[in-house]
């Protein structure tokens, strides 16, 4: 059996208590432990836990689902390649969309940072819906249209 992780840091660090005056103390590195038992330790973030750039211009990811995606396609990736000894690629989303749905009058689609409005009412909807039953589902069982789907270049739509 192999086991890779995928940490933003191979340390374990303690909450410190108020009083605790040697902050550097709290942290315990992990690296040591890994090669003793054998783990693969491959430095990097994904989902709700990464505050990554998206762009060259100062965004950074939120919390949410669109990222998910891709920073997802990206730590898959870099996993691996991290463990092949390949170059591992830089993570960039510059596209930025909301789509938020408003219940029976609708939705609203905004695309940009500062959110221009693009659709709204039954057509939002039904981009909305099809986000919520296609997009963000796993690709179909089938090994090729997997890996295709891994692929961190994909563009999203």
């Amino acid at each position: 059996m192999h086991i890779s992780l995928l940490a933003p840091q191979a340390e374990l660090r303690v909450r410190p208590r108020f009083y605790e005056p040697e902050m550097h103390t709290m942290l315990a590195p992990l690296g040591p432990l890994f090669d003793a038992v054998g783990v693969a330790f491959v430095q990097g973030a994904a989902g709700d836990v990464a505050y990554a750039a998206t762009d060259e211009m100062g965004n950074f990811a939120a919390m949410s689902r669109q990222y998910t995606i891709a920073l997802g396609r990206y730590a898959g990736n870099n996993v691996s390649a991290g463990l092949i000894g390949v170059a591992l690629r830089a993570y960039s989303q510059p596209k930025y969309v909301t789509c938020l749905d408003l219940g029976a009058w609708g939705a609203v689609y905004t695309e940009g940072w500062d959110r221009q409005l693009k659709l709204v009412g039954q057509e939002a909807k039904a981009l909305k819906q099809q986000i919520n039953s296609v997009w963000i589902y796993p690709p179909a069982a089938d090994r090729a249209v997997a890996l295709a789907a891994a692929d961190p270049l994909i563009a999203v739509a």
